[in-house]
């Protein structure tokens, strides 16, 4: 069986799945984040090594790229224009997004920094009773992520989780898509999403793309 006649199968194979998995010309892709350099290299090179990727998540109607910035741009730097892709419902309620948490290290140091950075507007992060606010929300990341690039660069450690330091407010999936249309992105791993089905772990053969 040669390489064409198996890629074909391989594809009709993915596309009977209920989430449905098909490819798609990547200029027609909504991102909503921007990347980040060594979480672009690592997809890179995994793809490189393996020669296989998994499906970028993808929102049916909109196209807006919900998971998967970094396999999207390490795909396209190699010069790839159709993209593996997941369709799934983002207006369904089995589809969520929140946002990451920062913890910054030494801790109390850090919050002696960050109480320099205090501000008042609408929207406000909060890592116990300091407040940075914005009256944008969109700009309100954009400053986050500022700070995080500063402590960092000074020696602190940086940690995106769901539970611990300063806490962004809550993104809403009309505002990701609100954003995303107007061409702007968010800062790298801004939002967090999930599901309440099974994303099956598919690996999709660049071969075939």
């Amino acid at each position: 069986m040669n390489l064409y006649v198996l890629c074909v199968l391989l594809i009709i194979a993915v596309n009977f799945t209920r989430e449905g998995v098909t490819r798609i010309e990547a200029d027609k892709l909504l991102r909503h984040e921007d990347i980040n350099y060594q979480n672009f290299e690592r997809s890179l090179q995994e793809i490189l090594k393996s020669k296989k990727v998994s499906p970028i998540i993808v929102d049916s109607k909109t196209l807006l790229v919900i998971d998967g910035h970094h396999r999207l741009a390490a795909l396209r730097s190699l010069g790839y224009r159709r993209i593996p892709v997941m369709l799934v419902d983002y207006d369904s309620p089995t589809v969520k997004v929140y946002g990451w948490r920062r913890y910054f290290s030494p801790e109390l140091l850090a919050k002696t920094i960050i109480k320099n950075f205090q501000s008042e507007g609408k929207f406000c992060a909060e890592y116990e009773k300091i407040r940075i606010c914005e009256d944008n929300l969109y700009s309100l990341y954009w400053k986050l992520d500022s700070l995080e690039n500063y402590l960092s660069s000074i020696g602190f450690c940086v940690q995106k989780n769901q539970e611990h330091g300063l806490k962004p407010p809550i993104l809403t999936k009309e505002y990701v898509l609100e954003i995303a249309k107007k061409g702007l992105l968010f800062p790298p791993k801004s939002t967090r999403h999930t599901y309440d089905f099974i994303i099956p772990k598919y690996l999709i053969s660049v071969e075939c793309l």
